[in-house]
């Protein structure tokens, strides 16, 4: 929970810059990013129709989608920059759930 606020924060401002640009993302209802008003740190956003694939099925048909997708995120142009990119995790520290089928 020490870095909730942070996170929360970041994208709520994600997703506020996305909205009405044309970029399909979920909207954001409401966001209590130090837990003032909620038991802890939330964010509240819509839903998006669809389902997470992550296997190689249809796979020829998602990258194009998925190419139009990331093409669209970059063509945003903020009045304010976001802060840049941090990687929260890395190869070495990333834990392979168990019972996982895949390394």
């Amino acid at each position: 929970m020490e870095r909730a606020e942070d996170w929360l924060s970041r994208e709520a401002d994600a997703l506020t810059l996305l909205a009405g640009t044309g970029v399909s993302a979920p909207g954001l209802v409401a966001v209590d990013p130090t837990a003032a008003h909620c038991e802890y740190p939330s964010l509240l956003m819509t839903h998006l129709a669809g389902r997470t694939v992550l296997d190689d099925e249809g796979l020829e048909t998602r990258v194009p989608l998925l190419a139009r997708q990331l093409a669209a995120i970059h063509s945003v142009r903020p009045a304010v920059r976001p802060r840049g990119y941090v990687a929260l995790t890395t190869a070495d520290t990333v834990v392979t759930p168990s019972g996982s089928r895949r390394p």
